[in-house]
């Protein structure tokens, strides 16, 4: 094949490779929702990114809290119980 050939050849499927051009009119409605969950999380409004979800985001994170103030008291026993052994 020549160079004028391997262009044409180029050139021709080069068209069926591309996909058509989308109107603005045509916009999936999905994407307006995924702009506004956006647009909420981005808000300045001196949130965390982990509690602008609402209340249920405040409800799991003072969960964790609980569950991490638990777990350390709950090592402080242990270690505790591991150095003063009780005596028979």
């Amino acid at each position: 094949m020549n160079a004028k050939t391997t262009l044409r050849f180029l050139q021709a499927t080069r068209q069926f490779s591309r996909s058509s051009a989308a109107c603005k009119d045509q916009v999936h409605p999905g994407y307006n929702k995924i702009k506004s969950i956006q647009d909420q999380f981005q808000k300045p409004d001196g949130l965390p990114v982990h509690l602008k979800g609402g209340a249920m985001d405040k409800v799991l994170y003072g969960t964790t809290i609980v569950a991490c103030v638990f777990g350390v008291l709950g090592f402080g026993q242990v270690l505790y119980d591991l150095g003063f052994a009780k005596k028979n």
